[in-house]
């Protein structure tokens, strides 16, 4: 039977006593029991720190030279982009180059390098870095060319000179298709300088050494010293590293002042250039002799006043712990527990509002982001579309609905695909999806319906984009109307069709006569 009768407190000290031994003696105890381990925990500490630093530091490194070739990649890939929109000119396809070079010179003030168009033997056609109509060089160096023209694929090259501004540079170059056939080169320039402000931009401690080689192991970039070290090959010991694998870290080695360092490395599947970050050996050791040295110090630090204050502890530890039998053993509503120093509470709850606030503020500004992405992007002269990693459309700009008719709700998954010509349907989905499975950029034409019913023209193309840590996020694309390129394009080749057919005409005529 339950009643609510509390035994006298004397009552509970007392079964207390006959329970065991007081909290007092057994910290005692314990304290006397832990002085000769905790010197052999201390010395295991010791070294499994050593090993938990060391490992840490590793992992440091090895991100951050994941993400100094992401950064890299990311800069290469937006100039790439902005090369195969500028080869979707018409002003390039109608053969107007006056019109396209002034265009470049618009690109290259918000890239802020210099752009070329060649032809296939490397002859320089317009080049922002000269007025249009000025003599320009023939390109020396053909091997990029060369590969654009094999692979009709962009490419990038290595450090070579340029021809106009005789000084080294980096080019990113397109193809220019027309009929199927590699027409034009797209070029361009990236120096070293804008490499190393990648580099410096990262963050990383000032001992760290940050660099970015080409394919033939040159120096391209690099966070200290560029000015004499931009265009020097690797030091040999790291070239023989770079033979036996694409990625590596933790090789030691000397660094070319001499000085033993640490170097990690990783070659880009996107340029092929490889990023690394070498971490003088003195760095890597300074902060594990340093905390080895303090934990050591605390350890024997914190023996000694334990057993000085073992007794103190105790009795701070029992006084409050019998005021709160005490306070237990009589009815009370409530218990205030502040007296007793239970303070996590609050600063569990602060932390918790702090951040709750700082996820509301991530928000806002993911929303800001978002907002000023579809406003860019409704006033934008192309249609821009975004899907997600599944391949469902998750975004339709403005302008594909004003263009199709299609509300954006019904443009949204796989909608978007009603919009095109019963013809073309089928495979410009089968390259969608193939593209959207091997996460690798696409380029396809489709005829689109129009508000009016109408078809027309369009070149769709997009570019796959990636989360920081290299997670597939889906596709960003445009869509642009060529309907009158096309006209254009057929209307010549009637042209030289019927010239073509006049001249077999007239010779037949002359042999008969």
């Amino acid at each position: 039977m339950v009643t609510d009768q509390k035994p006298h407190s004397g009552a509970i000290v007392f079964r207390a006593k006959m329970l065991g031994t007081s909290v007092r003696a057994r910290i005692v105890l314990l304290v006397l029991a832990c002085l000769v381990p905790m010197i052999v925990f201390c010395t295991g500490l010791s070294l499994h720190f050593v090993r938990v630093q060391n490992d840490h530091l590793e992992e440091q490194v090895t991100e951050n030279v994941f993400a100094l070739s992401q950064n890299v990649d990311r800069y290469i890939s937006e100039a790439q982009v902005a090369l195969e929109l500028l080869a979707t000119s018409p002003a390039l396809r109608a053969g107007d180059l006056e019109t396209f070079h002034a265009q470049t010179v618009e690109a290259a003030k918000i890239r802020g390098t210099g752009i070329v168009l060649l032809d296939t033997t490397g002859q320089q056609l317009t080049s922002t870095n000269r007025p249009f109509g000025a003599p320009l060089p023939r390109r020396t160096e053909l091997e990029t060319l060369n590969r654009v023209i094999a692979t009709a694929r962009p490419q990038i090259s290595d450090l070579i000179t340029a021809a106009i501004l005789k000084r080294p540079i980096l080019s990113v170059e397109v193809p220019v298709l027309v009929d199927g056939q590699v027409r034009y080169i797209l070029a361009m320039g990236i120096t070293p300088d804008a490499i190393s402000g990648i580099v410096r931009s990262q963050r990383r401690p000032d001992e760290w050494i940050a660099a970015v080689f080409d394919r033939k192991a040159i120096t391209v970039g690099r966070s200290h010293d560029p000015e004499a070290l931009v265009g020097q090959p690797a030091i040999p010991s790291f070239l023989k590293v770079l033979e036996q694998a694409s990625n590596g870290a933790g090789y030691q080695m000397i660094s070319r002042q001499g000085r033993p360092i640490s170097v990690s490395y990783m070659r880009s599947p996107v340029t092929g250039w490889v990023s690394v970050i070498a971490v003088p050996q003195e760095v890597l050791e300074a902060p594990v002799l340093q905390q080895t040295a303090l934990l050591t110090g605390l350890a024997i630090v914190t023996i000694a006043l334990g057993v000085a204050l073992a007794g103190s502890v105790a009795r701070s530890i029992t006084r409050p712990l019998l005021r709160l039998a005490e306070q237990a053993s009589h009815s009370a509503p409530t218990f205030n527990w502040m007296p007793y120093g239970i303070a996590e509470f609050n600063t569990l709850a602060d932390a918790l509002a702090t951040r709750e606030e700082q996820r509301d503020a991530a928000m806002a500004d993911l929303r800001a982001s978002e907002a000023r992405f579809r406003q860019l992007a409704d006033n934008a002269p192309v249609m821009v579309w975004v899907t997600g990693p599944d391949g469902r459309c998750s975004y339709l700009s403005r302008s594909w609905c004003e263009f199709t008719g299609q509300s954006e709700e019904n443009g949204l998954g796989f909608g978007w695909l009603d919009a095109l010509h019963p013809e073309d349907r089928a495979h410009s989905e089968e390259i969608f999806r193939l593209a959207n499975a091997q996460q690798s950029m696409f380029r396809v034409e489709y005829r689109l319906r129009r508000v009016d019913g109408g078809y027309s023209w369009v070149i769709d193309a997009s570019t796959p984009w990636f989360s920081d840590d290299g997670r597939f996020l889906g596709f960003i694309g445009s869509v642009l109307d060529i309907t009158e390129m096309r006209e254009i394009r057929s209307t010549l080749e009637a042209r030289v069709a019927e010239e073509v057919s006049v001249r077999l005409k007239a010779e037949e005529h002359l042999r008969q006569a």
